[in-house]
């Protein structure tokens, strides 16, 4: 915690840091530009806020009352994962999320959090890194 304080009176002071660590969390918290580097190679350099644009518009978190048992087998949707009490919902396209809040609305679905720009660091990463590494072999 000490360090952290010390990064963050740094930052408000207006100074520039340059910070090392695989701990996405941590550099989420503290970094307002994020240079993500897997195997030596640059794979993103960009500010914290328009990575989180840019990647975040396909995913959604959800945190709702109800059966979303019809979502499995839509067109629109491309993954859903279970997180214990919120679900984590990927849509194929970008401009679809509304068009999911829709469907979840009809479908008697009672909608406490909708988030369609929730997105982690280390989700971005995985996403990034493991295209990237598809592309190796």
């Amino acid at each position: 915690n000490l360090l952290k304080e010390i990064i963050l009176d740094l930052k408000r002071r207006g100074r520039v840091i340059i910070f090392s660590t695989h701990l996405m969390d941590f550099a989420e918290k503290l970094c307002d530009h994020i240079a993500l580097i897997d195997r030596g190679k640059i794979l993103l350099n960009d500010s914290l806020i328009n990575l989180k644009a840019k990647y975040g518009q396909r995913n959604v978190s959800l945190n709702f009352s109800g059966d979303i048992s019809f979502l499995n087998n839509n067109p629109i949707v491309e993954k859903i994962e279970d997180f214990g009490n919120t679900v984590g919902i990927k849509v194929k396209n970008p401009n679809q999320t509304q068009q999911l809040l829709k469907l979840l609305v009809d479908n008697n679905v009672q909608v406490n959090k909708f988030d369609a720009n929730e997105i982690s660091l280390h989700e971005i990463f995985i996403h990034v890194a493991g295209k990237e590494n598809e592309n190796v072999f």
